[in-house]
């Protein structure tokens, strides 16, 4: 909301905060190799997910940390809010997406969303529809996931990349995924 940009780093595992004013400083220095993914809650609060360890750390505005969630798994490779303040983990080495339902206490529990025979989800993003999105490693799948009444999900695969891993997606506003 002030115009931060937070980047998440691998190698020594840092998030650095550059101002709008260019002033760029570390943010949080957790103990792991690799910040893979950040997320920004409702509140403006930050969260960032390491790995190899695969925790996921919650930073208020000055950049102290809590770890929020331990979910278990080797590596998060992205994050995203749901509009019920869920968050959702794209995991690997097992190919899970986690929700991590808002509220409760901290560690918060991860319960497993929605589970694929691929060995990482690598991306997230929601489409207009407000179906999850996800991409796959190492077959480069693109799932859409629906959330089914009971709290479950349902997903397939919508598109088949022939590369081997979905990086990043992104969805225009009229609705093309890319």
């Amino acid at each position: 909301k002030k115009g931060d940009v937070f980047l998440g780093t691998g190698d020594r595992g840092k998030v650095y905060k550059l101002t709008p004013q260019g002033e760029l400083s570390t943010f949080f220095e957790p103990n792991a190799v690799m910040v893979h993914a950040l997320a920004i809650d409702e509140k403006g609060r930050l969260y960032a997910a390491t790995s190899p360890n695969g925790c996921v750390y919650r930073l208020d505005a000055d950049g102290r940390a809590e770890m929020f969630c331990n979910p278990g798994e080797t590596y998060v490779w992205a994050m995203t809010f749901g509009d019920d303040g869920s968050l959702y983990l794209a995991t690997g080495d097992h190919g899970k997406i986690l929700r991590v339902p808002p509220g409760g206490s901290t560690p918060a529990k991860a319960e497993t969303f929605f589970e694929t025979k691929e060995a990482n989800i690598t991306s997230l993003a929601w489409d207009n529809d407000g179906n999850l999105l996800a991409g796959s490693n190492p077959h480069g799948f693109l799932y859409r996931i629906q959330k089914r009444k009971d709290g479950g999900a349902r997903g397939f695969v919508v598109f088949n990349s022939g590369d081997k891993e979905i990086k990043q997606i992104a969805v225009a506003p009229n609705g093309v995924i890319y």
